[in-house]
């Protein structure tokens, strides 16, 4: 998903720069956004969860005409209902309270200048058949874009209300319904809100793009807009560029992929291009058009495309690149025959504290045992869910940064929490857990915190076996932490060898630390690495801040943030 449409001029600031830094700050972490919901998928597998999440897009029509300044420029922000299933449906219904909870789930970017506007930015909901799902939109004309997300700030053009349900049981999956405003309800009188919706897919390839265009006669700055177009031919905007300023003969966009399952589901979709001129008193004025099959645009790259107008020559756009990139995540070795192996590992530094002393987060109470430590709750709660995908079962357990018995003369940064080097393996999650119990009075904690070792250990695991057709198998290894690594230079020397590995790393955050270092390092991590490495790398880390308030019958995964490492 790239990036959105913004709003028109604001005095305290230059306007592009106004429209970049809020495309910026919504669309920046939509990677991220596609990880957690991989991550919510795997948990709903493992509890047999018949979940489907999916894909809310949105337009209006026909919007009215707020003030005097001109056209408006309408954001949206939705909400969502907290949830009922059907038992409860009729005291929900009577629930006057219940009916106004309601919980903000975001907002589109805001179109400028426009009485039809086509939100690019989507919202993921996982829908059930079984559930009472309501979804609230409201359309607001953006009067202060100095403070976009403060609806006081806003007009309020009307609202919708519906079910998901109703998208999800409506042909195509799309309904159109009335905007309501009584306070205005003249002068919406046609305005209406369309809704659609379709799965949400997590994996799946990409398109990258990279386009310049040539030969418009303008002065205003231009940004590309593309959209797929549908069995019903209609055209539905899947991304835009930045504004490019027009001053030079030529002008080139920076690069930018689509999930090819936003375009459609092969190189035979048909895709419009469309150069759009922005102007800070009309708005959005599209200048030339073309459309063309992504299979054509493919063959085409490094060439350039006519663009045209009611049949007339305006321009051209240099394709500079366009290509397929294959994407593998997680949840794809997951809905595939590949065997996942599950590896883990525990902090037993001293920045634990002694586990005798009660503020430790590996203290165990042996008079209750209900209240086990922040430590055993997370190893117990992480690995009965991975394990589920785990083909035999056996876990490989190691510790770090503690000095072991019977001597306790040497720091080790990776043992054997079994004690058997040869076979470090426990069986499942409750194999783990009594290991972890049994084993942690003996030991001797220390520090620093060092995980090279660690991060070598898994890919020895990874890089020993012979991967191929009939034998596919790919290994997480889970490591808990409860502060910022020492040897992050190292750490990442690391990731680089074992980048050609089938390996995934998740580092998880135990207690109230920040991780603020470590959380810095991985977001720059892809570039670190391409400099080091000229493979493209596809490998992944995650945090998940765990403390025992969170630690239900599974974890919370919405704090998972997890970081690609492409060039």
């Amino acid at each position: 998903m790239g990036n959105g449409i913004i709003g028109k001029k604001d005095k305290s600031k230059n306007q592009s720069n106004r429209y970049v830094d809020q495309v910026d700050k919504l669309f920046k972490e939509e990677y991220e956004e596609d990880t957690i919901e991989a991550a919510n998928l795997a948990l709903a597998i493992c509890n047999r969860d018949e979940t489907q999440n999916v894909e809310m897009h949105m337009q209006c029509e026909n919007l009215p005409k707020m003030d005097t300044r001109g056209k408006a420029d309408p954001v949206v922000f939705v909400y969502e209902q907290v949830g009922q299933n059907k038992q409860q449906k009729k005291n929900y219904k009577k629930n006057k309270q219940k009916r106004q909870n309601w919980i903000l789930r975001g907002r589109t970017e805001v179109i400028p200048v426009t009485y039809n506007p086509k939100f690019l930015k989507y919202f993921v909901f996982s829908y059930n058949i079984i559930n009472v799902q309501k979804i609230r939109l409201d359309i607001y004309d953006t009067d202060c874009f100095s403070k976009l997300d403060d609806i006081e700030k806003q007009e309020l053009i009307g609202s919708v209300e519906f079910e998901l349900s109703q998208v999800m049981c409506a042909p195509s999956h799309q309904i159109t319904m009335p905007i309501i405003n009584k306070k205005i309800s003249k002068k919406l009188k046609n305005s209406t809100c369309t809704i659609r919706c379709n799965e949400y897919d997590v994996g799946g390839d990409k398109v990258y793009f990279h386009l310049g265009a040539q030969g418009f006669f303008t002065k205003n700055e231009l940004f590309i807009r593309i959209s797929n177009i549908n069995q019903a031919k209609e055209t539905i905007p899947v991304h835009r560029t930045e504004n490019e300023k027009n001053k030079k003969p030529s002008i080139a966009w920076k690069p930018f992929e689509i999930p090819l399952s936003k375009l459609g589901k092969d190189d035979k979709v048909y895709i419009k291009l469309e150069v759009v001129e922005f102007d800070k008193d009309k708005g959005q004025i599209v200048i030339g058009e073309a459309e063309h099959t992504l299979a054509f645009l493919k063959d085409s790259s490094n060439k350039n495309i006519r663009i045209t107008f009611n049949s007339l020559f305006k321009g051209q756009i240099n394709l500079l690149k366009v290509k397929t990139i294959k994407r593998e995540s997680f949840i794809t070795y997951l809905v595939s025959t590949t065997q996942i192996s599950l590896l883990a590992a525990i902090d037993f530094t001293n920045s634990n504290q002694p586990q005798n002393k009660t503020n430790s987060l590996h203290y165990f109470d042996p008079r209750n045992k209900q209240n086990e430590s922040e430590y055993c709750l997370a190893l117990k709660n992480l690995t009965v869910i991975l394990q589920q995908f785990d083909h035999d079962n056996d876990i490989p357990l190691y510790g770090f940064g503690a000095k072991l018995p019977p001597f306790y003369n040497l720091v080790s940064n990776c043992f054997a929490l079994n004690g058997n080097y040869f076979d470090p393996s426990v069986n499942g999650s409750v194999g783990a857990v009594k290991t972890y119990l049994t084993q942690v009075p003996h030991l001797q904690f220390h520090g620093p915190t060092i995980l090279t070792e660690i991060i070598k250990i898994g890919a020895k695991y990874a890089q020993s076996e012979a991967i191929d057709q009939k034998n596919q198998k790919y290994y997480i290894m889970l490591i808990l932490t409860d502060s910022d690594p020492n040897d992050i230079d190292s750490i990442i020397d690391e990731l680089v060898e074992a980048s050609c590995f089938p390996i995934s790393y998740i580092v998880v955050g135990i207690g109230d630390y920040q991780f603020s270092k470590f959380e810095n390092e991985l977001k720059q991590i892809g570039k670190r690495m391409y400099e080091k490495t000229t493979k493209l790398i596809f490998e992944f880390h995650a945090k998940i801040k765990y403390t025992t308030t969170r630690i239900q019958k599974r974890p919370k995964v919405n704090n998972i943030r997890l970081y690609s490492l492409e060039n």
